[in-house]
């Protein structure tokens, strides 16, 4: 997308507006802002715009528009018929989300918390279908804290490690390696996607730090389709007051030129606060809803253009009516296409769980014309580094995957072609491989590490810190294996809002997941506590701590598949850490809940991705379901039956 420069008394001008307050007033006259995220041509002469319609006064996204409140027109002067426009989830084109946490030594303990939280609400809003991922940056570094990822509880866990908090009296930041690096991350491509990076933090204006400056951030964005979002506020002197004029406007700006906006909030100091505490980071949830309720929303405009497909360049105008007023024009640019090859992967969906070996089939329509190439390729998810895996034969694309062949469980393919005429298409596709196998030789950290990249004057200090910290690390796992295998550790809990005991794996939620996801809910809470003599006791490491204990019920499944329950919680999924592990990757990995207590068993989904179903009945989101003997439990695509035992 591109824009036309102006002068730099309009940049204050527009400056001035870009950053309106969360409580803007209600009689503000309204302001609407078109914005063209990308156009996808490939399909010439038939063409979609995505774009969004905001009201810039209160960042509200319009989303009741139709065909007749839309004017397109190309090059400039032809009004154009338009087919068809779509909004809302038929239309909504994947998310991929880059949430970038700024953890300099400006951001507050406080202001860390409600900035983790608000993060973690945004991540809730997302659709299943939606990606993401995080990257935090300090005084000197920044750090890919989870590569994008269909697993949005990976995210929310991230975001809750041990030790992550703000740097303590260290100057400086590297705010433009953090949005470079979270713009660069986002591999696939639009129009698949919608690229989208959300920034949180408070840096003041003119202190923009880092090798990377917001004129390569924005080129970047830009020539991707990335569109960024900032949620800002306000900056603080070492006595609590704030410091006016200090909201740094070139974010502002750059989120107004790549299709975002800059969301903050008016503080309001604290009486009784020594420093002063001004409490707009108190805001931060609700203003990463206004940033939730935009993703939400996206038009896809349709028009058939009448140029005649010669593969030259024009360009598309467009411009909305909306709450009695005129936007501005939004201009992008197109090419009228000769020819365009669609790929597609054969039976496989973003997201989906995939068990190796597996064989990949590729669909590809070049009608008429002769493919010159056709490569399958993997996108490394923490340098971003493609990866050749093979050229495939045209006439029968298909290529069987190994476990061997990969070292992460998350995995992004790409098939890529070129015709004779030199036209080309490309699809990607992001797999959850259940059974990786491979070690990774291209990744700069091992798979579950932190990947970190630092300003030129720290690399030799920073790559010394991480072999002490690896080293660190090394001692800690050594010590906890040493401890389990002499004393079989086996704990339980009853009545406590915490999650289980398990043992911390890349991916998976750890034991202090917080409730703040659409997939997780809180494990049951039971008001009577087990008595002593019925607690179980574990003998050795590999016993499954169940010892001198009786099965008061069965899970029964198939041939020879039945699972054990027992007085108490019965943890159910994917991992091996569940009391009930069911190797079906239609599973969750922590799925549900079955707790027995004094004759009675209950049901609960955990952290099920997909909600499981009792005698072909879903169960409610957060509900206990009370269990009887011979009930059908559906998980997945796998059927048990409850029975209780004599």
């Amino acid at each position: 997308m591109k824009r036309h420069p102006i002068s730099i008394t309009a940049l204050l001008i527009v400056a001035s507006v870009l950053a309106i307050p969360l409580n803007a007033q209600d009689d503000t006259p309204p302001a609407v802002q078109v914005d063209i995220l990308t156009l996808d041509d490939r399909s010439y002469p038939h063409v979609a715009a995505y774009l969004t319609v905001i009201d810039t006064n209160t960042q509200e996204p319009i989303n009741n528009l139709g065909a007749e409140d839309f004017l397109v027109t190309i090059n400039g002067q032809d009004t154009l018929s338009i087919d068809d426009v779509e909004a809302g989830a038929a239309s909504n084109r994947p998310v991929h989300l880059l949430v970038v946490l700024d953890l300099t030594s400006s951001i507050t303990a406080t202001e860390f918390e409600h900035m983790r939280d608000a993060a973690g609400l945004l991540i809730a809003s997302l659709d299943v279908q939606d990606q993401v991922g995080i990257v935090t940056m300090d005084h000197r570094q920044v750090d890919l804290l989870q590569p994008l990822s269909p697993d949005h509880n990976a995210a929310i866990n991230a975001m809750h490690l041990s030790g992550l908090s703000p740097v303590v009296n260290r100057s400086g930041n590297v705010v433009g390696d953090g949005i470079y690096r979270a713009v660069e991350a986002l591999v696939t491509p639009a129009p698949q996607v919608r690229p989208t990076v959300v920034v949180f933090t408070d840096v003041p204006a003119d202190s923009i730090g880092g090798d990377q400056d917001l004129d390569a951030v924005r080129a970047l964005a830009l020539e991707r389709d990335t569109v960024i979002h900032v949620v800002y506020f306000e900056t603080e002197d070492a006595e609590g007051e704030v410091v006016e004029g200090q909201t740094a406007v070139e974010l502002a700006m750059l989120a107004r030129d790549t299709g975002g906006v800059m969301v903050t909030h008016p503080g309001e100091t604290r009486d009784d606060s020594e420093p002063k505490n001004y409490d707009d980071d108190a805001y931060l949830p609700e203003m990463a809803q206004v940033i939730a309720n935009i993703l939400e929303t996206e038009y896809r405009v349709s028009v058939t253009l009448p140029l005649p497909a010669n593969d030259t360049t024009h360009s598309l105008s467009v411009v909305a009516a909306a709450r009695g007023v005129l936007s501005p024009v939004a201009q992008t640019a197109f090419i009228a296409r000769s020819g365009f090859i669609e790929l597609r992967f054969a039976e496989l969906e973003n997201g989906q769980h995939l068990t190796l070996p597996h064989t990949l089939r590729v669909d590809v329509v070049a009608p008429g014309l002769e493919l010159d190439t056709l490569k399958l390729e993997r996108v490394d998810s923490r340098s971003g580094r493609v990866l050749p895996l093979a050229d495939l034969d045209p006439a029968s694309p298909s290529y069987t995957l190994t476990p061997d062949m990969i070292d992460d469980s998350l995995l992004t393919l790409r098939i890529s072609a070129r015709d004779e005429l030199g036209n080309e298409g490309e699809r990607y596709l992001t797999l959850i491989v259940e059974n990786p196998g491979g070690i990774s030789t291209d990744s700069p950290a091992p798979n579950g590490e932190v990947e970190t990249t630092s300003s030129a004057e720290s690399e030799a200090d920073n790559e010394t810190v991480l072999w002490v910290a690896l080293a660190i690390v090394g001692i800690g796992v050594l010590g906890s294996v040493i401890s389990l295998a002499i004393f079989g550790v086996y704990r339980r809990r009853w009545g406590e809002d915490e999650a289980f005991e398990q043992a911390p794996v890349p991916s998976t939620p750890p034991a202090a997941s917080p409730a703040l996801s659409a997939r997780v809910v809180p494990k049951p809470v039971w008001n009577d506590p087990l008595e002593a003599d019925t607690q179980p006791q574990a003998e050795d490491e590999g016993n499954t701590a169940r010892v001198g204990l009786v099965p008061r019920a069965l899970l029964v499944g198939g041939e020879d598949e039945e699972y054990p329950l027992y007085e108490g919680e019965n943890t159910i999924g994917r991992h091996s850490s569940n009391m009930v592990q069911i190797l079906d990757a239609s599973v969750s990995r922590y799925h549900a809940v079955i707790e027995i207590h004094e004759g009675n068993a209950q049901y609960m989904d955990w952290q099920a991705t997909h909600p499981s179903r009792i005698n072909d009945q879903a169960v409610p989101e957060g509900q206990r379901i009370t269990l009887t003997n011979d009930d059908q439990i559906q998980l997945g695509v796998s059927t048990l039956r409850f029975i209780w035992r004599d």
